[in-house]
């Protein structure tokens, strides 16, 4: 499922200093391998560091990011390189401290207990945004600034190790650890999260009807997303994204063809959700999600050629595990019971018990199995019960059901449909245009 919820606009000034118009710059949280960190590893030996409007050219080897606080003097110098910083240091041999990247620029900060004269100096605590810089082991510089420590490189490609990355790498820190947050260009960011959500060896014209999805998806999520300093994570809570392994020659082209297109609703853009397979039909939104969408209606679903067959089995335990995790006190479970929509997905589960009945509606009833395991695949499913008394759900399709079947999708297109048929086939009543 993909969701959409509200961006608090004052927390976006802490990226101030880049270019933030809309549609060239996106903010992904790289939630997979690095959220809330100890450290972060950049393996590039050279790169370009900034924390605010400037750049800095910095080329002392692979370099670890880490979260810092500490008391300071604040010894007011200013230099225009981090060479300069370094070298000045030999003022005050004999006392321990190290070059500091500053709203202003580069400066030197002493630590307390310095042997020199500190009168005319600034004690200071190092703010929210700082981290250290080590090379080899050694601490080389601080950045400390209003805004939080960046890097790109001239090729841009930064590695990060478990991963690289187009664009720009931001150090956010929070709650006591370091979160790196990819800033890439839109479209770039589509080449590295298309092939994540759709097979990049599928037909063009569904890979170009998920990526004008995605992008239609990460642009409406940017307007409404909850995530704080970032628009969209990395992972299936948004969007996956990969970042540059993830990209495909195929998906590069499916993207660049369909560059900038979005799909709307009466001029405004929309809820692009989409979903794996539907197993004959897609579902109302109101009957998963309770909001009466006119553009996210149920459409047959015929080109859909492949599609995931299912079944689970579940004990009275199981269900009395899912019953106590909703919240519901009905005793012993004597027996479970579906109600069903009129094209024949699960409506509901009636759970019955010593003490009364529980009832789960609509996408809890998926959700609600993550209690005893993973969510269900679909709600397109059938209820038996079994002779030595657990149930069995015997069932097909995947995911939420609302949307394009992206397995529809790659049916339309090797039937010959065009990307454009396909997204208004499962968007009903849309436009796409850029």
């Amino acid at each position: 499922m993909k969701r959409q919820v509200f961006l608090p606009l004052f927390l976006l000034v802490l990226f101030a200093g880049i270019q933030t118009v809309w549609g060239e710059e996106i903010r992904v949280g790289l939630e997979k391998n690095f959220k809330n960190r100890a450290e972060i590893a950049v393996e590039d030996t050279s790169f370009k560091l900034s924390a605010g409007s400037k750049e800095y050219d910095i080329a002392l080897g692979s370099t670890l990011f880490k979260p810092f606080d500490k008391v300071y003097y604040d010894t007011g110098l200013k230099f225009d390189t981090y060479s300069e910083a370094e070298k000045a240091r030999v003022r005050f041999t004999g006392s321990s401290c190290i070059p500091v990247l500053k709203n202003e620029g580069w400066g030197i900060y002493l630590n307390l207990g310095a042997k020199c004269d500190t009168s005319a100096m600034t004690k200071i605590t190092t703010g929210g945004n700082c981290v250290v810089c080590s090379v080899n082991g050694v601490n080389r510089y601080l950045v400390d600034a209003s805004y939080s420590a960046r890097v790109r490189t001239a090729d841009d490609r930064v590695d990060l190790g478990k991963g690289e990355y187009r664009g720009v790498i931001a150090f956010y820190r929070d709650n006591g650890g370091l979160t790196a947050i990819n800033m890439i260009d839109a479209e770039k960011y589509l080449y590295g999260t298309v092939g994540m959500e759709m097979s990049p060896a599928w037909h063009i014209e569904a890979l170009k009807a998920q990526s004008v999805a995605a992008r239609t998806y990460a642009y409406a999520a940017h307007e409404s997303h909850k995530h704080g300093v970032y628009d969209l994570c990395d992972t299936t809570h948004c969007q996956n994204y990969g970042g540059i392994a993830k990209e495909e020659p195929t998906v590069i082209q499916a993207v660049n063809a369909t560059e900038g297109e979005k799909i709307y609703y009466e001029d405004e853009l929309i809820n692009a959700v989409y979903f794996s397979s539907s197993g004959g039909s897609t579902m109302e939104c109101e009957d998963v999600w309770y909001e009466d969408i006119p553009y996210l209606s149920s459409v047959p679903d015929i080109f859909e050629k492949e599609t995931d067959n299912w079944s689970e089995t579940f004990t009275k335990e199981h269900i009395a595990a899912i019953v106590k995790q909703k919240g519901f006190d009905i005793g012993k479970i004597k027996d479970i019971n579906c109600e069903y929509l009129e094209n024949g997905r699960v409506k509901a589960i009636v759970i019955t018990g010593e003490k009364g009945e529980a009832k789960i509606e609509k996408e809890s009833v998926r959700t609600a199995f993550t209690a005893v395991g993973n969510m269900l695949n679909s709600v397109n499913f059938k209820l038996n019960k079994n002779e030595d008394g657990t149930y069995t759900l015997t069932g097909k399709g995947k995911g939420h059901g609302v949307g394009m079947s992206q397995y529809g999708a790659k049916g339309m297109a090797e039937s010959g449909f065009s990307y454009l048929d396909i997204l208004k086939h499962y968007y009903s009543g849309t436009q796409i245009h850029s």
